[in-house]
């Protein structure tokens, strides 16, 4: 099992199209990756204040990713607005 974490900060004004635009992303990615589970959060900011969104992409317990998904996913993301993306991932060990 893989997770991917990605990260970046956006204005508030940025916020409503970006949560647009990360629907659309999952909608793509459910199509092309079947199985795949994607959630988004937020770091707690007071209103106003520059926000810090979290993407987490996994794949069920004991599901091994396809090949390619890491590309495929960064691919999809790059009309998403806000700054550069931050990209980790990550396996677990026990």
């Amino acid at each position: 099992m893989q997770e991917l974490y990605v990260y970046y900060k956006l204005e508030p004004q940025q916020a409503e199209a970006a949560l647009a635009a990360f629907r659309q992303l999952q909608a793509a990615l459910r199509l092309q990756l079947p199985g795949l589970q994607s959630r988004l959060l937020q770091r707690p900011v007071p209103a106003g204040a520059q926000q810090t969104w979290m993407e987490v992409h996994s794949w069920p317990q004991g599901a091994a990713p396809p090949d390619g998904w890491l590309a495929l996913i960064a691919a999809e993301a790059q009309a998403l607005p806000g700054g550069q993306r931050q990209i980790e991932v990550f396996e677990p060990l026990a």
